[in-house]
C-alpha cells in the first residue's frame, strides 16, 4: 500500500478459474482464509480495495444474494478496478475473489492450488502499465513497465452496437496460449465489461478479436492477457456507438 508499482513473482496460474498467487517484494499482514459456505443469502460481508488507489473505495459494503460451490453472486456498489480483490466475511477472514461485477469465486475452491503452488519459488513478470480502472496515489517510486507485452493502436477504434465487428490489435510481445483473453472493461461505468471472441494471434505485434453486437454504447479499456498469462491494458479508449 505505498502507492508505487512494481514486478511480483508469480508463483501459479489457473486459467480455468481465473486465479493467480502472486509473491510481492514487500511483507505485508496477510488476511486468513474463512470458509466461504458461512456466508449465506441475506448476509453481509465486504469487498477490499488498496487506501492507495484514488478511485476506489477502501471498503464496498456487499450482500450476498445468491450462492453455489462455484460461484456467489453480490448485491454491491462495486467497480471494474474492484475485481481481483478480497470479499471478506465474518471475523475478517477472506472468503472470496471478486472475479467480474457482482461475481466471487468461494475460496474454498482455490485451496487444492494454494496448497500445490506453496513453496514454489515462482517466476517474475513484466510489470504491465497501470490500468486504466485504477488511478495510484502515494510518493513510492513506480518501476517503469518493461518494453515486452504492449498495445500500441486499436483498428477500427469505434464499432457499432448493431452487429458484431472484428478489430486488429497492434502492439508488442503477443503470444498465444490458453490464457489469450481479451476483455474489454468500462472506462466510466461498474457496468458493461465484456469478453471479446475468438482472440487469435497473427504475430507477435498483431492480435484480432471479435466484438459481439448487443453491447452497451460507452468507452472501454482494453485489457489483454497474454497467452502466458501476463496482463497489460490498452491507455487509449476503444468506443461502441449505437
Amino acid at each position: 500500500n505505498t502507492g508505487g508499482t512494481h514486478p511480483v513473482r508469480v508463483i501459479g496460474i489457473d486459467a480455468t478459474l481465473g486465479l493467480a498467487e502472486i509473491r510481492g517484494a514487500n511483507d505485508g499482514t496477510p488476511l486468513p482464509f474463512g470458509d466461504a459456505a458461512v456466508l449465506q443469502p441475506a448476509d453481509p460481508a465486504v469487498l477490499l480495495a488498496s487506501p492507495k488507489v484514488a478511485n476506489l473505495r477502501p471498503s464496498t459494503p456487499a450482500v450476498l444474494t445468491q450462492r453455489s460451490d462455484s460461484q456467489l453472486t453480490l448485491r454491491a456498489d462495486d467497480l471494474p478496478g474492484n475485481i481481483g480483490g478480497p470479499l471478506v466475511g465474518p471475523g475478517g477472514k477472506v472468503i472470496g475473489v471478486l472475479t467480474a461485477t457482482g461475481k466471487a469465486l468461494p475460496i474454498n475452491l482455490a485451496a487444492s492450488d494454494i496448497a500445490q503452488w506453496h513453496g514454489q519459488g515462482g517466476t517474475v513478470m513484466p510489470l504491465a502499465p497501470i490500468p486504466g480502472t485504477l488511478v495510484l496515489r502515494g510518493s513510492d517510486t513506480t518501476t517503469a513497465p518493461t518494453g515486452g507485452l504492449t498495445i500500441q493502436s486499436v483498428s477500427p477504434a469505434r464499432a457499432p452496437a448493431s452487429q458484431d465487428s472484428v478489430i486488429t490489435i497492434q502492439g508488442s510481445g503477443f503470444s498465444a496460449g490458453a490464457a489469450l483473453r481479451v476483455h474489454f472493461v468500462p472506462l466510466a461505468s461498474p457496468n458493461g465489461a465484456f469478453d471479446g471472441l475468438a482472440a487469435t494471434q497473427i504475430n507477435a505485434s498483431t492480435l484480432t478479436v471479435k466484438v459481439p453486437a448487443g453491447r452497451v454504447v460507452q468507452d472501454y479499456v482494453i485489457q489483454l492477457t497474454n497467452g502466458d498469462g501476463v496482463v497489460t491494458s490498452s491507455r487509449t479508449a476503444f468506443t461502441i456507438t449505437p
